[in-house]
């Protein structure tokens, strides 16, 4: 993905990058919103335990809300 990213940099050529690595960096300009093809889910799992758990529950809520912003 590096490698990419320094493609893209470089002027070197078009390529797909994830939005977290891609939109903080100003030489780098978004050219097509990416096809609901290359979206996926992300699943968390936890310890039945432990996923009530104020930690477990707030790490849950901030990727929750971080990952609803892309």
């Amino acid at each position: 993905m590096m490698g990419l990213y320094e493609t893209a940099v470089q002027n070197m050529g078009v390529v797909s990058l994830p939005r977290f690595l891609a939109d903080p960096d100003p030489r780098l300009t978004r050219v097509t919103e990416p096809p609901k093809a290359l979206t996926s889910e992300l699943w968390l799992l936890t310890h039945v335990d432990l996923r009530r758990t104020a930690r477990v529950r707030a790490i849950m809520d901030f990727l929750k809300e971080s990952l609803e912003k892309e």
